[in-house]
């Protein structure tokens, strides 16, 4: 028996493979040489913007901390005079006039109030020039000039005006306000000072003062 071959039309449905079409000018695909230029310029672009950012970020954290580290230092400051007794040297205004405060100042190691609280606890910084650690001065020696801001350290300065309303009574009550400015001198590109600034007022009342 012999079997006949014969062409069967394609099937409706049925996949037919095309034949691929050349791409028109004789092109073989992929990227011309401008076009890589081009992609390679966006791409630096950017990344110079990003470089720019992350140098900006690291200076604004570095101020950042900076006057973090201020601001603890005069809170500190703050809290410390607070607890003080009305009759301390440290809060005494002599000078009668309402605006004409006293000025006192301290300069405190890298590590703050505290190696001048603890006996126990040692600074590893050394004082610079002929000043020693919390030790309070006052009047002229505590101007920038004769005490300028310390680059390791702190210097806290504070001025005290005790506002009696006009009353001559010493047992009288009376307000007493506080300002405290901590500063700092920065070495960077150029050196800077570094201030930070905090007040605080509150009413004495000397009759209730126990002996």
């Amino acid at each position: 028996m012999h079997w006949r071959l014969a062409h069967l039309p394609p099937h409706r449905g049925m996949y037919q493979p095309q034949p691929l079409e050349r791409p028109r000018g004789g092109a073989t695909g992929g990227f011309s040489l401008s076009e890589v230029l081009l992609a390679m310029a966006v791409f630096a672009i950017g990344l110079a913007g990003v470089g720019g950012m992350q140098i900006t970020s690291i200076r604004l954290n570095d101020k950042a901390h900076d006057t973090t580290q201020l601001a603890i230092v005069v809170e500190e400051q703050m809290e410390h005079l607070i607890t003080l007794p009305l009759t301390d040297s440290r809060l005494q205004d002599p000078l009668p006039a309402l605006g004409q405060s006293p000025t006192y100042c301290v300069l405190y190691p890298v590590e703050g109030l505290r190696p001048c609280q603890d006996p126990n606890f040692i600074s590893a910084h050394r004082a610079e020039g002929t000043r020693q650690y919390c030790v309070v001065t006052t009047g002229a020696t505590c101007s920038d000039t004769n005490f300028p801001p310390p680059t390791s350290g702190y210097k806290v300065l504070w001025t005290v005006d005790i506002d009696r309303f006009g009353n001559a009574d010493l047992q009288a009550p009376y307000m007493l306000h506080t300002n405290l400015t901590v500063s700092q001198n920065i070495q960077s590109r150029t050196a800077q000072t570094k201030r930070y600034q905090m007040s605080f007022s509150r009413l004495e009342s000397p009759t209730l003062v126990a002996p």
